[in-house]
């Protein structure tokens, strides 16, 4: 028994499926399909009462297509190792999906179409992310990558939407835009084992935003690449900053003033631009740096 995409699309929903206990090759349980001794989940009904589900712990593997359009609101893989391509396709109600504590490998296109899902936390079992492993799941903003990952595709979160990749790096929590990814050495895979280069040279091809979290959380940064940040920020301040007026970030515009990135040449144009978005707090922390690196015989006029 197998399937395929246009098995699901012309078959508006899968049944409960009710295997005999003496068949060869299939069981079932609560209405759902697997292989003979459940080591292989083969389809879950696409309607029925069960909203929230965790593998048992016999399942290593599930099918292609194996979630295929279900209502579940929550997924938990469990002791899951392998998953066939679409294995969670188009479950709209999802909201959390957990992928447990086994698979290593999340290859491409394992999850599609969850419009629901907002936020991934990616367990630290996990080594490697390839290209679209998670596809169009166009309200998808925000995925934890721990530090076991060691490598990544240039588009994990394909077609996802502005995802923003949060991941330990030095020390310290970095986020990366998802666009900011390219290819690596290796083809398809960004290593990590040569990130920080790798890192270094996305800066300058992504939003500001990337190089200000590098420059906001150093580790092991030089003083040469702190020059080369600040510097890369004053030249893009504008398109930065409307990012913390629309997030109200003062701590961001804080750190900012600490390294220098505002100074007498941008402050007046800093505070108008705040005071047009009408971020009170932002607005005050700018008139409070001007008003104290100014000297005492400048004239100053709140």
């Amino acid at each position: 028994m197998s399937f395929s995409y246009y098995d699901y699309f012309y078959m508006k929903k899968a049944p409960e499926f009710h295997i005999p206990e003496d068949d060869p090759n299939y069981s079932s349980e609560d209405g759902i399909l697997f292989n003979k001794d459940k080591t292989v989940l083969l389809r879950f009904p696409t309607e029925g009462p069960i909203r929230h589900y965790k593998l048992p712990d016999s399942v290593e593997e599930i099918g292609q297509f194996a979630f295929g359009k279900c209502l579940l609101e929550s997924l938990d893989l469990n002791r899951l190792k392998r998953a066939g391509k679409r294995a969670v396709w188009n479950c709209e109600n999802l909201r959390e999906l957990n992928f447990g504590t086994e698979i290593q490998v999340l290859t491409e296109g394992i999850v599609f179409g969850c419009h629901n899902l907002r936020e991934l936390t990616i367990p630290p079992n996990v080594r490697e992310l390839e290209d679209c492993s998670v596809e169009m799941c166009t309200n998808l903003q925000d995925v934890v990558i721990p530090k076991t990952v060691k490598k990544l595709g240039s588009a994990p979160f394909g077609c996802s939407g502005s995802v923003i990749m949060h991941f330990e790096y030095n020390g310290a929590v970095i986020f990366v835009r998802e666009q900011a990814l390219k290819s690596g050495k290796n083809g398809k895979l960004v290593d990590f084992e040569d990130y920080d280069s790798a890192f270094q040279r996305l800066q300058f091809e992504t939003r500001p935003l990337t190089a200000f979290l590098r420059l906001a959380y150093p580790a092991d940064l030089t003083e040469e690449w702190r020059k080369f940040y600040t510097s890369f920020l004053r030249r893009h301040i504008r398109e930065l900053t409307d990012e913390f007026f629309a997030k109200n970030r003062v701590d961001w515009m804080r750190i900012l003033i600490e390294r220098g990135v505002i100074y007498e040449d941008n402050i007046d144009m800093m505070i108008v631009d705040s005071t047009n978005a009408g971020t009170t707090a932002i607005t005050a922390l700018l008139l409070d740096y001007k008003r104290k690196s100014v000297s005492k015989e400048d004239e100053f006029e709140l």
